[in-house]
């Protein structure tokens, strides 16, 4: 009886301080202790999750660490971490979501649990900061490509699932005499910090002849050539010139800028350029990337920092411009901000949240181009079918969204639909058909599109007039 009492002693004592010692650190990462490798994760596409685990104790330790799923029950992952005494290490576990949506996960490790609730998507997206304002940086939820200074900071944002960018400048106080001199420049320290990409500043143009002979320009194009190991974004100043979307990647191009960022700062634009159309600027700068084929791979940078006594910006004034870019480029992967110190409190994390809103959620538009009938010249008393695709060009699926028809005030139908996510492109569309016995005389065919509460919506009624012969 002794030697059973001692052997349960001992068996205490080798696995107590085990469970006492490894804490995960609740501060790690994109939400209660669990990190991201990309903020959001891609379906069907490897991802990883990680924790970082504390051994506040003297001895080594060892731990299983499992990921569990929705259920909080089932394993999707494990890995095991050995960790010394007094020391922390992150524990990885490779994990592919086989479905886009807010996905529940708990991370168990010994008799530590932490759970998050993340962003999975149909596509990568894009949401780049250049973001000076330590009081609320570390505070954004969404951003994935930051300029980012110091180790520190390089590490913080990775958990965060962000690429962590260090700034490199186009027109600096430094003259280069060759392109090789400038591509030298941008890679110059930027692996050795821990950052994991370069953001380019002050780079654009005028005439579409000086462009390409520029050393800039040439220096960029031999780097991005050579360097794939480096995330490459460009922020494009000026007007946008088709030179800068040719050696940004496309569909066909797999070598160059990884991402085009088009400065459409109305808070500057306004005041210094004396735009009346305020968006005349978004639309040079959309119209040049679609005809060159860069759309998806560029996003728009607002502005939300300058001339605050002149254009006291607010958080509807951003939502309307995100809200525009949406419409007329459902295309881009993405919106960026440029911030500095001082920014009016409350907007930096108000256009965090549009990230999500107009981005990653289900987004839903629908266009006058889209609505068709079967028959363009159709008698008084025909049955006609009237179709309309509708779109979401959010990241996530959507379901219960109704479909109305109308002919001028009179309901003719309605139907529930649920679309995919696709950012605009056919798998991200579904077509909603009804019949209509069809009235002579002009008559004005409009679709209204309701969708669930808290959806977003970004064009809901499309129309087409049709002439039913008497």
């Amino acid at each position: 009886m002794r030697s059973a009492c001692l052997c349960f002693v001992l068996l205490l004592s080798l696995t107590s301080p085990a469970m006492a010692a490894l804490k995960i650190d609740r501060v790690y990462g994109w939400q209660d202790g669990i990190g991201l490798s990309s903020m959001p994760l891609v379906q069907k596409t490897k991802g990883v999750i990680t924790v970082r685990l504390i051994n506040s104790g003297e001895v080594e330790e060892s731990e299983d660490v499992t990921l569990l799923g929705g259920d909080g029950k089932t394993a999707i992952g494990s890995t095991r971490i050995t960790i010394p005494g007094k020391n922390s290490l992150i524990a990885s576990i490779p994990w592919t979501p086989v479905s886009n949506g807010w996905k529940k996960i708990t991370v168990v490790a010994g008799s530590q649990r932490a759970s998050a609730s993340v962003p999975v998507t149909v596509r990568k997206m894009y949401f780049p900061w250049y973001n000076n304002a330590p009081d609320s940086d570390r505070k954004l939820k969404y951003a994935n490509i930051v300029l980012s200074t110091g180790s520190d900071s390089h590490e913080y944002w990775k958990s965060r699932g962000a690429v962590p960018c260090s700034w490199k400048g186009a027109r600096s106080s430094v003259s280069f005499q060759t392109p090789k001199e400038y591509a030298s420049y941008l890679g110059e320290g930027v692996s050795e910090s821990g950052a994991q990409g370069i953001l380019i500043d002050e780079m654009g143009g005028y005439s579409e002849c000086d462009i390409p002979g520029d050393i800039y320009y040439q220096g960029l194009d031999e780097f991005t050539k050579s360097r794939d190991d480096l995330f490459v974004g460009l922020w494009a100043c000026g007007s946008l010139k088709a030179p800068f979307c040719n050696i940004t990647r496309n569909i066909y191009r797999t070598k160059g800028i990884n991402l085009l960022m088009l400065e459409g700062y109305l808070n500057f634009m306004e005041q210094e350029l004396n735009g009346v159309d305020r968006y005349a600027y978004f639309d040079q700068r959309i119209g040049v990337a679609r005809a060159q084929d860069v759309l998806s791979n560029a996003v728009m940078i607002l502005g939300i920092k300058g001339h605050e006594d002149k254009y006291p910006l607010t958080g509807s004034d951003l939502e309307d411009q995100v809200i525009y870019v949406r419409t007329h480029a459902p295309e881009m992967p993405g919106i960026g901000f440029f911030c500095t110190g001082g920014t009016k409190p409350g907007i930096p994390l108000y256009a965090d949240a549009l990230c999500r809103k107009y981005f990653i959620d289900p987004v839903i538009a629908v266009w006058d181009r889209d609505v068709r009938v079967s028959n363009v010249t159709p008698k008084a008393g025909e049955t006609i079918h009237i179709s309309v695709d509708v779109y979401n060009i959010g990241g996530i699926d959507a379901s219960n969204v109704q479909a109305r028809f109308y002919d001028d005030e009179r309901m003719i139908d309605a139907c529930q639909l649920s679309i995919p996510a696709g950012g605009g492109i056919p798998s991200g569309r579904t077509t909603a058909t009804v019949d209509w016995k069809v009235v002579p005389g002009w008559n004005e065919v409009t679709v209204q599109i309701i969708p669930p509460d808290g959806m977003s919506m970004v064009s809901g009624v499309a129309s087409r007039r049709i002439f039913v012969r008497y």
